[in-house]
């Protein structure tokens, strides 16, 4: 039988036990069960919040309410009954994983949204860089596309079974990012690491399986947009002591470039 997996609100399924009733309303929640997969009665989900809780549950009754002035818009919810409540440990595989990724055409910033989510990455960061495009610079501001990137991330975290959520940053400028959060965790308990194309840095994959420290800490990952870095932008990692590294010797989108260093680093420094 085929798992269907949503994450609900954060903390909603705390102190949850076996058969207990949970009354779901979360319009696209229940959009995705009773009209995109056409689940009914009997049908068994699994609830994640993010925070560790598991539920497996099942789709008792489909509740129908009216709202609006006229009573006449009809809302649907979901009665569901705990089977059973088990906490999980954090899925924690070698170093954790902060990107920060560059504002790109929208279509190809979203997938990227979705492999890193899929890659097992901790942190997203999308950043402005200087060579960024006005429009793509303009958007980042829009609160709608904030939360379709939220809900791209949620989607993808869903289908490939993972327990937790990845953190999705607000947007700021390259620079204001870093050095905030350099300040918050300071440079010395991460790995900092920039992609460097056209440069004879060492490859990324030999760099990280030499490099002990990089189990167990956090490793930044930071690379350009279509126009690349800038020499100010990499004058400034320089300075915040940002290691170079290449991915070979041919030249990547930036989304690609993203993934393949983010699932690098999750396999060199896997336990």
């Amino acid at each position: 039988m085929r798992e269907y997996r949503f994450f609900t609100a954060q903390g909603m399924l705390a102190g949850r036990a076996a058969g207990d009733k949970i009354n779901l309303d979360d319009e696209a929640l229940v959009h995705q069960v009773l009209n995109v997969l056409r689940l009914r009665a009997g049908a068994r989900l699994t609830l994640l919040d993010g925070t560790g809780t598991l539920l497996q549950v099942e789709l008792t009754e489909i509740l129908e309410s009216t709202a609006g002035k006229t009573n006449k818009q009809k809302r649907r919810g979901l009665s569901l009954t705990v089977l059973e409540a088990s906490r999980q440990e954090a899925e924690r595989e070698g170093a954790k994983v902060r990107v920060y990724l560059p504002l790109i055409k929208p279509a190809r910033f979203e997938w990227a949204l979705e492999k890193l989510t899929e890659c097992g990455v901790d942190t997203i960061c999308p950043v402005l860089c200087k060579r960024s495009t006005a429009a793509n610079s303009e958007s980042s501001q829009s609160t709608k596309k904030e939360e379709r990137w939220q809900a791209i991330i949620k989607e993808a975290a869903e289908q490939c079974e993972r327990l937790y959520l990845p953190e999705l940053r607000s947007c700021r400028g390259l620079e204001q990012a870093l050095a905030e959060d350099l300040a918050m965790t300071g440079s010395d308990s991460d790995l900092l690491l920039h992609l460097s194309e056209r440069s004879d840095a060492p490859n990324i994959v030999p760099f990280l399986y030499n490099s002990k420290a990089a189990n167990g800490i956090t490793v930044a990952i930071v690379l350009g947009p279509e126009g690349g870095l800038t020499d100010e932008e990499k004058h400034y990692f320089a300075e915040q002591r940002f290691q170079p590294f290449s991915l070979g010797q041919k030249i990547l989108r930036s989304e690609t470039a993203a993934i393949l260093a983010a699932a690098s680093v999750r396999m060199a420094t896997a336990p």
